[in-house]
């Protein structure tokens, strides 16, 4: 378990998984709640049970219909980092049109897109702590590792189709 940086208070952590095994991975990883989006009804309301008072932070990798359920759940000035849209990636020629953008203003949310090269002062240093943590056994990362060129077809599908935890690898 990692502690918090120093002058930073422990958060309550929710994450969002795709199937009871993901959902396992995410409370393993020492999320305080896992929601598995696939077997709730109702995203937005399994969303509101485990956080009654609202979201201060949400990191967004996934867009369409997650992000609409969230925005409405957002506490007042909450924050918003969007670092990927994965549920628009096979179909970019019919985006997903959300309806609770208005909530950026009801609620005075920031909501800000990034890409981690946009650091590069950074990159070292976070490279650095990374590598120790890793040396340390604090991090473990989850790898789908293929071996030949042959396998690259196989990951891609696997990868796009959501049936992958982690970083997909393929080693030729």
């Amino acid at each position: 378990e990692l502690e918090p940086a120093p002058g930073i208070k422990a958060s309550r952590v929710i994450g969002l998984a795709g199937g009871p095994a993901k959902a396992r991975i995410v409370r393993d990883l020492g999320a305080d709640v896992a929601i598995d989006y696939r077997a709730v009804p109702d995203l937005a309301a399994a969303i509101h049970e485990a956080a009654p008072d609202g979201v201060d932070v949400y990191f967004d990798n996934v867009g369409a219909e997650t992000l609409d359920a969230i925005l409405p759940l957002m506490r007042l000035h909450g924050r918003v980092a969007v670092c990927g849209m994965i549920a628009q990636y096979n179909d970019a020629d019919n985006p997903h049109g959300n309806r609770n953008l208005w909530q950026l203003v009801v609620n005075r949310l920031t909501m800000r897109g990034f890409i981690t090269y946009d650091h590069p002062e950074v990159l070292g240093e976070a490279q650095a702590m990374l590598d120790r943590l890793f040396a340390e056994g604090k991090l473990k990362p989850l790898e789908n590792v293929r071996e030949g060129l042959e396998k690259l077809p196989e990951a891609f599908i696997d990868l796009m189709s959501g049936k992958t935890t982690g970083k997909t690898l393929v080693l030729i």
